[in-house]
Formats: C-alpha cells, sequence, structure tokens
C-alpha cells in the first residue's frame, strides 16, 4: 500500500468511528519499508496501530522505533518455533512500553481451509480455534478490510477478492455507504463467531 491510500484509509477509518487500525492482511507487515511511519501517522490522527507479525524481523532497534512512533501492542503469529518467547524477552530486556497480546502457534489441529478457499490434505479433518456458530467478526462490528490498492473488502478471509464492496474513495465521500453484506465465501465459512474483537 503506498502512503497516500495509506492515510486515505485511515481518514476512512475515522470517518467510520474506528480507533485501531491493524496493519496487516496477507503478508508480513514488517517488509514495508513504511510501516513504522504508517503506525506514527496513525498516533498522530488518535488511531491505535497494531499488527501480527511473524516476528522474525524484530529486533530491538526496530522495537524501539514503533514503540517510539506509538505502538504500543503486537501480536506474533508464530510460524518458527521460539519466536513469541524471543519477541517477550526483547521487550522486556529493554523495557519497551509494548505489550505482547494474543499470539498464534499454527498446529496440525488448527490448520483451517480459508472458508474452503484453499485445499490442503493437512488442513483436512482439522478445525481453526476461532470456529464458531452465529456471525463473524466483521458482521457483529461492520467491518472491513483494505487492500494495498485501496479496495475496501468484506473480510480477511477471502483471499479470491470476491467480497470486495467499492474503494475507500466511494466511501470517503459517503462513509454510511458500508454496510456489511454476506458474499458466496460466507456460506461456507465459520470463522471468527467467537469472542474476537477488533477494538
Amino acid at each position: 500500500m503506498d502512503r497516500e491510500t495509506f492515510e486515505r484509509s485511515v481518514d476512512l477509518l475515522i470517518r467510520c468511528g474506528q480507533r485501531t487500525a491493524y496493519l496487516h492482511n496477507f503478508g508480513e507487515p514488517l517488509l514495508h519499508p513504511e510501516v513504522t511511519d504508517f503506525v506514527r501517522h496513525c498516533t498522530e490522527r488518535g488511531v491505535t496501530a497494531s499488527f501480527f507479525t511473524n516476528g522474525v524481523l524484530l529486533t530491538e532497534d526496530r522495537l524501539s522505533a514503533l514503540a517510539d512512533a506509538g505502538l504500543r501492542f503486537l501480536y506474533v503469529s508464530e510460524h518458527t518455533r521460539g519466536e513469541t518467547r524471543r519477541v517477550r524477552r526483547l521487550i522486556a530486556d529493554s523495557g519497551l512500553p509494548i505489550e505482547l497480546r494474543d499470539t498464534f502457534r499454527p498446529t496440525r489441529d488448527t490448520l483451517h481451509t480459508w472458508a474452503g478457499q484453499v485445499t490442503s490434505r493437512a488442513a483436512s479433518g482439522t478445525s481453526h480455534p476461532s470456529v464458531g456458530p452465529g456471525p463473524c467478526l466483521f458482521e457483529r462490528q461492520n467491518a472491513a478490510v483494505v487492500l494495498w490498492d485501496g479496495r475496501v473488502n468484506l473480510c480477511c478471509i477471502d483471499v479470491e477478492g470476491s467480497g470486495v464492496q467499492g474503494t475507500v474513495d466511494d466511501y470517503l465521500t459517503d462513509p454510511d455507504r458500508y454496510r456489511f453484506r454476506p458474499a458466496a465465501l460466507c456460506t461456507g465459512c465459520t470463522l471468527m463467531r467467537g469472542e474476537e474483537d477488533l477494538s
């Protein structure tokens, strides 16, 4: 995502009454060369910024720069064994005001099929820990994902983009226009129907 699209996305987030920006969708947010500046921009606008990371690129200097920019909490999706412990130790040893929140370690029992979009022998017969009945997190909170190019998608699980419902610019002109509308993907999805919350 370029800087201009990011700043317009933050404008939209604020206009819609949200106060937390999660700077991830697919991929590793620490690979973005401006992630620290993005955190700083959010902080300056009164928005809390956070993200999931695999932790591999976190160093004491990187954490310090992110803390100086206003990062106060992050999540580790542990795809490399021991990263959560290493990041927790880095934060503690440096005395930074960053909280390591929920972490996720994928195991054979917690794989999922991304609402049927991904087939995998390893994932068959397994379930994600947030599987449940009822409306999903995005439907409950009328939330959306802004993709790298400014398209607004109804959820982060949609790897095909079938739930794209306009662009940031569409909703900046009329922020009340966005309402979560289930897509075909939703009929096979049982994810994020637990206690998850975006606040």
